[in-house]
């Protein structure tokens, strides 16, 4: 489970009433993962010592733009052998109550690392005739792009990061009419750089 379906997940679940009418932009709105989930948060995953993170997502509802804050928790345990998470004591409830205190801690401080230490650039597009379009970027730095639409600022479509030349980006994929959003990030969160981007059409 990835940063950007965490962040789908939360965004459906205000979509759908399920969370409590309270003072949104100043509450943390934990998920406990169901066990044996992978999370992954860039190149880390719960396999490899990631036991959660916390961080924010924006989105236009109604002609607003609302932000929810949350934290993603590991059920940290060690199955059939496999670690997952931080699996520190041998009860899973403990190590939940454990991740999920970290993370409020951190929450109280850095509400969303990620936006305070990473430059996200967007760019937007229509697609007025259906079918196959590419997504690239060019130049020497290191770029990881994000997908969303159509018609929607949480929908991810696709995200990738080295399957252009080098280290650059380049997404393919059949889209439907509609308009669509791509964000550009540097793929190390502490460094900016030049870089072009363009969309075309047919393979």
């Amino acid at each position: 489970m990835g940063e950007l379906d965490v962040q789908n997940k939360i965004v459906e679940l205000s979509d759908r009433n399920l969370l409590l009418p309270t003072d949104r932009d100043r509450t943390c709105f934990n998920l406990v993962l169901p066990p044996g989930t992978i999370l992954k948060l860039d190149r880390s995953t719960s396999l490899r010592g990631l036991g959660g993170y916390h961080g924010s997502v924006n989105f236009f509802r109604n002609g607003q733009m609302r932000t929810l804050y949350y934290s993603a928790n590991v059920y940290s345990e060690i199955r059939a052998g496999l670690r997952n998470g931080i699996p520190f004591f041998n009860q899973s409830w403990k190590n939940i109550v454990g991740t999920l205190y970290h993370e409020l801690i951190e929450f109280q401080t850095d509400p969303d690392v990620s936006d305070a230490i990473r430059q996200r650039d967007r760019y937007k597009f229509q697609v007025t005739t259906a079918g196959k379009y590419s997504i690239e970027t060019n130049g020497t730095t290191d770029t990881v792009i994000s997908l969303f639409g159509p018609d929607s600022e949480t929908i991810l479509v696709a995200e990738d990061d080295d399957s252009g030349s080098g280290s650059l980006s380049l997404l393919v994929r059949d889209l439907t009419v509609g308009q669509y959003i791509v964000q550009v990030r540097h793929f190390n969160p502490a460094r900016t750089g030049a870089y072009g981007i363009s969309v075309r059409s047919g393979a």
